[in-house]
């Protein structure tokens, strides 16, 4: 009976198009990432703007190391009005690395108000995008560092008084959509500091490795996360069931900076360090992006499994109090197959402790010997599976049916079963 395929499937990768922003002398100061749908250089996003962002952040800038989408300059980033107003902002550290831009879009009501004066208390760097127009700045006042004039767009009698109302504020003018040289020079001239456009750089677009949810679980997290009271034990099940849930939980853990305090080797650790609001904010993005669409894939039904069966294969060998180490161990353990980068770069971005990385790294400890033990036997290596079921003391005569458990609970979580 032929139980999984043979070949795992990769997830799609995401793209990430960059735009540098350049000071004076030609300096560049930052970047302006934009979520892309295609590698094609020119070719925009036209869907909506919250799964942009949401996928922008959930698969580009909070799972990977920032320095590698921005050269360590600070990430400018768009925000709707739902987005910025759900704090998921508060996930982005250090915010020194940070330039939030409000979309030409949102409205200056009272809670986006609110929400741009706390980023610029956390010491963020609040942008007014896409400005064309004097009478835009004045609801804004005292919630903004920047002003993005929009140089195709705005008309030369509101330049002067769009110049004049940001300098009374004290705010950074940049230039955007600067398409030549003459454009570079008239900017110039009027006195802007910061330049944006084709005259200095067309966007480029890297490829990032995304892990995309399996199923339905991001509006079951999203359900559970925004209850009355948090149910701590049921958030874990929710993740623990999904690999790309557990995998971004950690790395937002990670990039929050909480769960850097103390490294941890259960999930429940990780979950109670990023605290009840990061998991609320986690669960909008991870909701929103889920609305872009995504499939049941081969290779996280795997990883899943391999948790599973690490979970009970601890058991069975006495080792129950490491159960749940063995289950985070086993299900990151294909994370270096799905996001397509070397295991070390995968647990550089994790706050797990030394016994969760030696065993992901090295396969050593009793939880790194359960996973191995684990991927012996999903490969049906069985001359290797006998010998670490030994090493374990795990009873030989149990492990078929472990694994039939483990397979069966994943066919239950994501799919129907194959047939035999």
């Amino acid at each position: 009976m032929e139980l999984t395929p043979k070949q795992p499937t990769q997830q799609p990768p995401m793209f990430v198009a960059r735009q540098p922003i350049v000071d004076v002398k030609r300096n560049v100061v930052g970047f302006e990432l934009l979520f892309r749908d295609s590698p094609e250089p020119g070719v925009e996003f036209h869907g909506d703007g919250e799964v942009a962002t949401a996928r922008l952040l959930t698969e580009g800038v909070l799972v990977s190391a920032l320095g590698s989408l921005t050269e360590g300059l600070p990430a400018w980033i768009n925000m709707t009005e739902d987005v910025l107003t759900s704090g998921v902002a508060g996930l982005l550290t250090p915010p020194s690395q940070y330039v939030i831009e409000v979309l030409e879009t949102v409205e200056p009501n009272e809670r986006v108000l609110a929400e741009c004066r706390g980023l610029r208390a956390k010491r963020f760097k609040v942008a007014l995008d896409d400005v064309v127009a004097a009478d835009r700045l004045p609801p804004f006042r005292g919630c903004y560092d920047i002003v993005k004039v929009d140089w195709v767009g705005v008309a030369r009698r509101e330049l002067k008084e769009i110049i004049r109302c940001a300098r009374a504020e004290q705010a950074l003018l940049l230039v955007e959509k600067v398409e030549s040289a003459r454009d570079l020079a008239d900017a110039l001239a009027c006195g802007f500091d910061l330049f944006q456009g084709f005259a200095i750089a067309r966007p480029t677009t890297l490829t990032r490795p995304a892990v995309t949810a399996l199923g339905s679980q991001h509006a079951h997290l999203l359900e559970i996360a925004t209850a009355r009271e948090l149910d701590m034990a049921a958030v874990e099940v929710v993740v623990r069931n999904d690999p790309a849930l557990t995998f971004k939980v950690l790395t937002f853990a990670n990039s929050s900076g909480a769960a850097q305090l103390r490294p941890v080797s259960q999930l429940r650790q990780a979950l109670v360090l990023f605290g009840t609001k990061n998991l609320q904010r986690v669960a909008l993005l991870l909701f929103l992006t889920q609305a872009a669409g995504s499939a049941p894939r081969f290779a996280l039904v795997e990883s899943l499994i391999t948790g599973l069966l690490s979970e009970s294969l601890a058991s069975l060998g006495g080792r129950r109090q490491l159960a749940n180490s063995c289950m985070l161990a086993g299900t990151l353990s294909h994370m270096d197959t799905l996001l397509g980068m070397p295991m070390t770069e995968v647990v550089r971005q994790l706050p797990i402790d030394s016994m969760i990385t030696s065993a992901l790294l090295a396969g050593d400890g009793p939880v790194g010997k359960t996973v191995t033990l684990a991927r012996a036997v999903q490969a049906g290596d069985w001359a290797r599976s006998a010998d670490a079921a030994a090493a374990l003391g795990v009873p030989g005569a149990e492990i078929p049916g472990a694994y039939l458990a483990a397979v069966n609970k994943a066919r239950a979580l994501w799919g129907p079963p194959a047939a035999a």
